[in-house]
């Protein structure tokens, strides 16, 4: 990711340019959540089918008119690619790319580019984590009887911690994410024990 990149989504919130670019008004809503639904200001929205997680400083729109961070939050608003989006925030900003660059030393792109593999490996955890929920459904579905219910009692339990890992690894703070990924670990491990 480049610094103007990182630089806008570090200046702008995904709360804030949804008010600034979009018809959104979120006085009633309490944006001090980790993630909190709305209407989608992009498509005739009946019920809240849009996700803003104010931590990762993204969004989504489960009824499909896509996501991203704020350049793609922009670039959706405006109909405009997100390279127009990019010089719009730039301008509207106050951004001096040049100065920008230069201003970033070695040191700090080293901690961006360990954040990003962090961030990175976070999502393969998660795919991971999608990948067993998957197994213990199919691995529940064959459940016929009380005895059967009994020898797989753990699949009820590994689903259930599944559900409660998910939000952690996607949207939890770092410390969240690294509890979450040692405990996906472990449960992978266990995983591969129990079904190979």
């Amino acid at each position: 990711m480049s610094v103007i990149i990182d630089e806008i989504n570090r200046r702008l919130s995904v709360i804030t340019a949804l008010e600034k670019y979009t018809d959104v008004k979120l006085p009633k809503i309490n944006t001090n959540k980790k993630q909190f639904q709305i209407r989608c200001p992009f498509h005739n929205d009946h019920t809240p089918s849009f996700t803003v997680y104010a931590v990762t400083n993204s969004w989504y729109c489960w009824a499909g008119c896509g996501g991203g961070n704020v350049i793609n939050l922009v670039s959706k608003a405006l109909n405009i690619t997100y390279e127009q989006a990019k010089r719009v925030l730039i301008k509207d900003l106050r951004l001096d790319p040049v100065n920008l660059a230069h201003a970033i030393d070695s040191g700090e792109l080293k901690i961006q580019g360990s954040l990003k593999e962090f961030y990175d490996n976070c999502g393969k955890y998660a795919d991971a984590l999608s990948d067993l929920k998957r197994i213990y459904e199919q691995e529940a579905l064959t459940i016929e009887d009380l005895t059967s219910m009994e020898q797989k009692a753990d699949v009820y339990h590994n689903l259930s911690k599944i559900d409660y890992f998910e939000p952690l690894i996607r949207n939890g703070s770092v410390e969240d994410r690294i509890y979450a990924m040692r405990r996906i670990g472990e449960m992978i491990n266990d995983a591969n024990k129990q079904f190979n």
